[in-house]
């Protein structure tokens, strides 16, 4: 969104357009519903060059990467995640970014683009969601920097927190409950780990995205070095999240499960049954940590 408005103020059209439907809770930052859910089937619109953001997977954007192929024109992923060989000559991307909106930001500067209201607060979204609330590793001095510019433009950090965080549902506080009565520790309390079965999220009546703050509570226990979260899915697979902390990387897990992401904070889809996909990776996990 960022780029969107940036781009239409130096005369560019552009095109918003995912392979699924916004959050909610991200609603803010798309104030005229611009963005548009991709229909299978649908033709997308001619133009000179696709942008995708936060991934270098073409795989990430499900319906939407056939078509998106077939349009024939240049392909640029901006994104902060380990490259992959899908990587393209034109793509603008540093692991060593802390967020993707970071590489925006530096793209919006190249580009001479005036820093809208709109933009700040499309960036201001995507960093404090990307690093946790500045929590993460790769948060530098850079990231303040940038943020500070957002905030003269008129962010209020305060409404952006409300808007993405205030708005939890009874029935993922009882998922939550639930899920967190059962955290498991390895021996010595380096690994923490939980399970969440398709059964109990549908009892509870929780989406998938509900779940998804989950993670960072198991590495505020002390002591935790690693923090795995296995999501029970439809036709027979597992997610798995991992989050490494204190210098534990946990990139090479996910690696070995086919997954992907960034050193301190990956995932995978593992195929298998809950139990035993997470029984395989705490196996693993535990000897990664011994390393």
């Amino acid at each position: 969104m960022a780029l969107h408005f940036a781009l239409r103020q130096l005369g560019k059209t552009t095109f918003l357009i995912n392979p699924g439907p916004t959050p909610e809770k991200y609603a803010l930052v798309d104030p005229r519903n611009e963005i548009e859910v991709f229909s299978p089937g649908k033709s997308l619109p001619k133009v000179d060059a696709v942008l995708i953001f936060d991934t270098n997977e073409l795989s990430m954007m499900g319906p939407l990467a056939v078509p998106l192929q077939s349009l024939s024109v240049p392909l640029s992923f901006i994104d902060h995640h380990v490259p992959s060989s899908e990587l393209t000559p034109i793509s603008y991307a540093d692991p060593t970014k802390a967020a993707t909106s970071e590489l925006v930001y530096e793209l919006m500067e190249k580009l001479g683009a005036p820093l809208s209201f709109e933009s700040a607060l499309g960036l201001y979204v995507a960093v404090t969601t990307d690093t946790g609330g500045f929590r993460y590793a790769r948060t530098s001095p850079y990231t303040h920097r940038m943020v500070a510019s957002l905030i003269e433009k008129g962010v209020a950090p305060e409404e952006v927190q409300r808007s993405i965080y205030a708005r939890e549902t009874l029935a993922k506080l009882k998922l939550l409950g639930h899920t967190l009565e059962a955290t498991q520790l390895s021996e010595g309390g380096a690994i923490a780990w939980v399970t969440i079965s398709l059964a109990d999220r549908l009892r509870y009546g929780a989406t998938v995205e509900d779940t998804e703050s989950f993670l960072g509570l198991l590495g505020n226990l002390q002591g935790v070095r690693m923090a795995l979260l296995f999501r029970e899915e439809e036709g027979g697979k597992v997610k798995l999240s991992a989050r490494g902390y204190d210098g534990m990387e946990v990139l090479g897990l996910a690696s070995v499960y086919g997954g992907g992401g960034h050193r301190f904070s990956a995932g995978a889809r593992v195929e298998g049954t809950l139990m035993a996909v997470a029984s395989q990776v705490v196996s693993s996990a535990k000897q990664l940590s011994l390393k």
